[in-house]
């Protein structure tokens, strides 16, 4: 297994440093640049630059996992289920019979629903986005940050 991943398809160029991750810029004078250069030079070679298509790939599934993640902070999955059940109780007994507590359960619940949908919408832009993006807005793109996800 290699050590290092190239940022871009011909060197010099940044590489990413598997084992923690970081971003590391061509620069012979930092020190973390000088270890790759070391590496390499004791034989070390690295995994090539990933394509467009599995940056892309690899970003929308990023983008699933984030919506995933948000949904769950609104509502845990049992949660989900429970909003379920007590709108179907809430739909057999019919809008006419609610009480006035059982609407505004009604529209509380709804309001959570709401906010799961736009969660779902924001995912789907974002993965129209990122079908379209260059090399650069790829790799510029964060799927986690905040920003990305404003409603």
């Amino acid at each position: 297994m290699s050590d290092y991943k190239l940022l871009s398809a011909s060197e010099p160029c940044a590489v990413r440093r598997i084992s923690d991750g970081a971003c590391i810029p061509p620069d012979p004078a930092n020190t973390d640049y000088a270890a790759y250069l070391v590496w390499k030079k004791q034989g070390g070679v690295p995994l090539p630059a990933s394509t467009d298509v599995e940056r892309r790939a690899g970003i929308t599934a990023a983008v699933k996992l984030e919506a995933g993640r948000r949904i769950l902070l609104v509502a845990p999955d049992y949660k989900q289920r429970n909003l379920t059940a007590r709108a179907a109780e809430l739909a057999i007994k019919g809008v006419a019979n609610w009480t006035a507590d059982e609407q505004a359960e009604h529209a509380a619940g709804q309001a959570i629903w709401d906010t799961i949908k736009a969660i779902r919408q924001r995912s789907n832009l974002l993965e129209a986005q990122v079908a379209t993006m260059d090399r650069a807005a790829l790799d510029a793109f964060d799927p986690t940050a905040d920003a990305a996800w404003v409603l």
